[in-house]
């Protein structure tokens, strides 16, 4: 059961104070165990937190009295979330105490960038005249550690990244590894700095042509050889080592990239795709990629003809876990490309497959795309709204008599169809009917009577009298008739099933089997538990469900697959 892969839709509800009201900054919380949470920040004064499904969480962030401008989640376990607001505070919230407490101790104008430390032991934050505050997180609050003051001139620090394989000696604060950063700003002269303020380091300036300020627009991390990259605002790209224990950098020849700014009003945006593989964009109608290894460099085009000739790229980003990099316009598409190859320095463009089928329009431009690390959550943020992009497989199923084919993220659509059968009563390709071999294919002869779901469609199945469908937090069952297509809900309820199969036996009462984590439970079609049959430990959760017979087979998150009698699932 299974069919194209789609992107569905699912806008946050902002609830905005004033339809003016902006979207300025937004991040996801990095839990990778569970559904993480999106922080939307606002012109409002305002800190919404979403569900994967655009659906606001219960527990919500007190406002303050001034807009946020920077919100960045810590790394887990720990689950903080900092803020950084126009009047120079930096907030700090626990998920777990839904406390809230901030800081107005280092900057006085407008917080312009916070950055987590890769193990969350520290967070950075910078402002517009060019602060640098140091903080550590203690009980819930954040201790500031090294205020740093502006350098040599006075601007905005807009580029900040974690010196993560340093071969120097590891230097101790409070017990823990002080980590060294890098950081730069609107003079182009990238410095390394640490919790003492004294210990303030230019590694290099990325100059101008005629020896004057050009200000950051890119600054990355080389992990793999101990290497800060940097993009000034005249695509030059500098790099440098160090400093080594002796304090000193070497900084190496510098290159002119083959790009151009599309927009002089906005950033060039870049990001690892692969070891030592930089993508970068610069508001053209084309992404970059450069191999820094050896010095070379492709292009990837917009493929997709119904995305206007003068529509430029303005948002990446990409998910290493589903191995898809996605881009958003200034006329609000959002195209993907899925890498057909991970090899390390081998990747050129034609391992690249653009998904043209998964193309999504929104209304406004793009101006920031998101990730869920280790899911196939996307946030797409625009100036007036919020989407969180989904990936589905659209499901199609033939069952008992009934084709039943999911037409989008909220509708199903269902109809009759026999099936023909060998002498061994198995369906066979060859020999089935004209219509049954183009409703696997895509299409269908003859009208699909439609039903529309109160919920985003996650799952579905079926039997000749009853469609059930569920959202993961609830589910609905719908009764059918297949000869007039007459249709009718017939109940909801609540459940976190991430599976439901329903039973098909004629003269018998149907229920429900559903996968509810490390259990089997079955139901009434009112979804009311008659039984829940417990997984063994190294099984892992329910993962997929299917019904044969007098036969229940489920297979487990841990690969385990088993049989079970269906008779003695419905005992009590």
């Amino acid at each position: 059961m299974g069919g194209d892969s789609l992107f569905f839709d699912y806008q946050c509800d902002l609830s905005k104070k004033h339809e003016d009201d902006i979207v300025l900054s937004i991040d996801w919380n990095p839990r990778e165990a569970k559904s993480p949470n999106l922080v939307v920040a606002t012109s409002d004064n305002c800190l919404s937190l979403f569900h994967e499904e655009g659906l606001r969480v219960e527990k919500q962030i007190p406002p303050r009295d001034d807009p946020p401008t920077y919100v960045a989640w810590g790394p887990e376990p720990h689950h903080l979330l900092a803020t950084g607001w126009h009047d120079g505070a930096v907030s700090l919230w626990d998920e777990k105490t839904s406390k809230l407490r901030e800081d107005k101790s280092v900057h006085k104008t407008s917080v312009t960038l916070l950055k987590w430390s890769p193990c969350g032991t520290r967070l950075i934050s910078t402002d517009k005249d060019g602060v640098v505050g140091v903080w550590k997180p203690v009980d819930g609050r954040l201790v500031m550690k090294c205020k740093i003051p502006p350098q040599k001139t006075k601007g905005a620090v807009t580029h900040v990244v974690f010196r993560t394989n340093d071969p120097r000696p590891k230097v101790k604060a409070d017990g823990e590894d002080m980590p060294y950063f890098y950081f730069a700003g609107e003079d182009g002269v990238v410095y390394m700095g640490c919790d003492d303020k004294n210990h303030v380091t230019e590694v290099m300036k990325m100059d101008s042509s005629d020896g004057g300020f050009s200000g950051t627009m890119v600054l990355m991390y080389y992990h793999e050889v101990d290497q800060v990259v940097g993009i000034n605002e005249q695509f030059v790209m500098y790099r440098a080592s160090g400093p080594n224990e002796n304090g000193t950098s070497n900084v190496m020849p510098h290159m002119k990239l083959a790009a151009r700014q599309g927009d002089s009003d906005r950033m060039m945006q870049a990001l690892w795709v692969n070891s030592g593989l930089l993508l970068t964009s610069s508001h053209e109608s084309l992404l970059r990629f450069w191999k820094l290894a050896s010095d070379e460099n492709f292009i990837l085009r917009i493929e997709d003809e119904q995305v206007p000739p003068d529509d430029r790229i303005q948002a990446v980003a990409y998910s290493e876990h589903n191995r898809l990099l996605c881009a958003g316009t200034s006329k609000g598409y959002i195209l993907f490309w899925r890498q057909t190859s991970v090899q390390a320095g081998e990747t050129s463009a034609e391992d690249w497959q653009p998904l043209l089928h998964a193309t999504t329009k929104l209304k406004h431009p793009i101006d920031d795309l998101r990730w869920a690390k280790g899911h196939g959550l996307l946030a797409a943020q625009t100036e007036m709204s919020c989407s969180i992009l989904i990936e589905h497989d659209l499901h199609r199923k033939i069952r008992d008599g009934c084709a039943l084919v999911q037409l989008s993220n909220m509708y199903l659509g269902f109809a009759n169809i026999v099936r023909k059968r060998d002498e061994r009563g198995a369906c066979e390709p060859e020999i089935e009917p004209p219509h049954v071999r183009e409703f696997w294919t895509g299409s269908l002869a003859g009208e699909l009577t439609e039903i529309k779901s109160s919920m985003p469609i996650k799952g579905c199945d079926c039997n000749a009298s009853l469609i059930v469908m569920w959202s993961g937090r609830k589910a609905e069952v719908h009764q059918i008739d297949l000869d007039t297509g007459a249709h009718s809900l017939l109940s909801t309820f609540k459940t976190n099933a991430s599976n439901i199969v329903v039973s098909s036996d004629p003269g018998e009462a149907a229920y429900l089997y559903m996968a509810v984590e490390g259990k089997i439970e079955v139901a009434n079609l009112q979804g009311n538990v008659t039984r829940s049959l417990a997984l063994g430990e190294m099984e892992g959760s329910a993962h997929l469900l299917d019904i044969h017979g007098s036969y229940l087979v489920s297979t487990s998150t841990n690969g385990i697959i088993r049989q079970i009698g269906r008779a003695s699932c419905r005992e009590r």
